[in-house]
């Protein structure tokens, strides 16, 4: 029974020897690294306008919505003829 793993454990060692003498070729990988990380600082730096300006989007499109109906009255000139009930009296 103890012979068994002494033949295990002996291969274990071979193999572990052999692995030693395996060396990996070198791989640089600090440019793509470094162009990763300079695109991901660009993105959050940029995250703050573009909540900005999505923002700005949206309250001028509520200020639009809310004018143009005035708007499209003022510019027409017939508007008075055609009024039934006058302002003043609402």
């Amino acid at each position: 029974m103890n012979q068994p793993k002494r033949d295990m454990l002996s291969e274990i060692e071979r193999m572990a020897q052999v692995a030693r003498g395996d060396h990996p070729q070198p791989t640089d990988v600090s440019t793509a690294v470094l162009r990763r990380i300079r695109v991901e600082k660009t993105i959050i730096n940029e995250r703050p306008l573009m909540v900005f300006a999505m923002g700005s989007l949206a309250m001028a499109l509520v200020v639009l919505a809310v004018t143009m109906p005035t708007m499209l009255s003022m510019m027409d000139p017939l508007n008075t003829l055609f009024e039934t009930t006058p302002l003043a009296l609402l």
